[in-house]
């Protein structure tokens, strides 16, 4: 059976990186036509698995798998990608999270808490700078100010995400505080478990990054 899995994941990632090329490259910034084609295709996994789906105001994608008790555990990741990113960089986190509740729903697995899968919105700069808004507004620390933010392309986060069909003024209904934890799988983004020739790491620090915004003036 985990072959089964293996493979059916493989097949997914593979249909997601191949509807979401952009001149061949793998390419899904956050509210693009290939953003909404992503999650058009997360929809049907979700649905066709029997799981409740739903998007929150600012774009995170969940697939919940409904337990018998308050609270939530949740896994995924990113579900963007920056131009040529590759089809495992974040969406094998959203993925395996998708395969995996589908699997223990089909086992008549019945949770404790509930179990969710996200597809996060903008965890990689991939058109605004700063990252990880999905996050931000699931901790209630992305505020209104931030969503004048402007992308690379001259367009605010608060003009990208009207003109995708969300609703900015919902921000504070993102925030999550049912959560008690969260998982993520995703690639090693170094060569320490290439190079020790494992498989699989858990995570113990990561890396802080800062973003700043200068401006030169004279010569």
């Amino acid at each position: 059976m985990g072959n089964e899995v293996g493979l059916k994941i493989e097949e997914m990632l593979c249909q997601l990186a191949d509807a979401t090329r952009i001149d061949g490259e793998i390419w899904r910034a956050a509210y693009t036509p290939e953003d909404k084609n992503a999650k058009n295709i997360l929809r049907e996994w979700i649905e066709d698995l029997g799981l409740e789906y739903r998007e929150d105001a600012i774009g995170n994608v969940y697939g919940r798998f409904p337990g018998t008790e308050p609270g939530t555990v949740l896994t995924g990741s990113h579900l963007d990608t920056v131009k040529n990113g590759g089809k495992y960089d974040g969406a094998l986190g959203v993925v395996t999270g998708v395969a995996a509740l589908g699997y223990l729903k089909e086992s008549g697995f019945v949770p404790k808490h509930s179990l969710e899968v996200v597809g996060l919105m903008e965890e990689e700069g991939s058109r605004f700078a700063t990252g990880c808004q999905g996050s931000r507004a699931i901790c209630g620390t992305l505020k209104e100010e931030d969503l004048e933010e402007v992308g690379r392309d001259g367009v605010t986060l608060r003009e990208a995400l009207v003109s995708a069909g969300y609703q900015p003024e919902a921000l504070k209904s993102v925030k999550r505080d049912d959560i008690r934890a969260i998982v993520e799988l995703h690639i090693e983004q170094g060569p320490v478990l290439e190079s020790e020739q494992k498989q699989i790491g858990i995570v113990d620090s990561i890396v802080g990054i800062v973003n700043y915004e200068l401006t030169i003036q004279g010569s």
